[in-house]
């Protein structure tokens, strides 16, 4: 396997199809079949969504640039959780987005929809619907904003599994 700098993923050069963050030689990731292959097939490029930050609410108007915004999810990637300098990576998969909760390198059978400690649930409303909380990855934290029973609630507390009324929220 060969990984790629940091914040940079590699783009095979004769058709410019982006392959992620880790490559292995000898495998066509689009069709899972091995191959003769060599590193001079590949360039490293700055990774596209590595510019962009979102911390805040999106308006309906940039509704419309989410997929440009939110780059799609690929397997043979280094994907990022939540760090001191920087927000966590978010994907699009399906129909849904989703944020990385825990730093890894995706693999074809770790999808976002059947890997719930590795990604979970990412909206760009302001008050998303509040989701029961599987586990610590994706417990609310101080300030995460939800919807419950049609009621707008903020997270008074950090690793917060209760619903809204409950313990550690307070309607807004």
């Amino acid at each position: 396997m060969i990984t790629a700098d940091r914040d940079k993923i590699f783009r095979r050069i004769h058709d410019k199809f982006l392959m992620g963050e880790n490559i292995v030689l000898g495998m066509d990731y689009s069709t899972g079949v091995k191959r003769v292959d060599k590193a001079e097939y590949y360039e490293q490029i700055q990774h596209p969504d590595k510019m962009i930050v979102l911390e805040t609410y999106v308006s309906e108007q940039q509704l419309e640039n989410l997929e440009a915004i939110f780059p799609t999810w690929l397997a043979g990637e280094k994907v990022w959780a939540k760090d001191g300098t920087k927000p966590a990576d978010i994907r699009g998969y399906g129909d849904k987005l989703y944020k990385c909760v825990q730093t890894h390198t995706t693999q074809i059978d770790w999808t976002p929809d059947v890997t719930p400690a590795l990604w979970t649930g990412f909206s760009t409303e302001e008050f998303p619907q509040w989701v029961q909380p599987t586990g610590a990855q994706d417990a609310y934290n101080i300030g995460d904003k939800v919807t419950y029973n049609g009621l707008h609630y903020q997270s008074l507390i950090n690793s917060n599994v209760w619903a809204p009324g409950v313990y550690g929220w307070s309607q807004i």
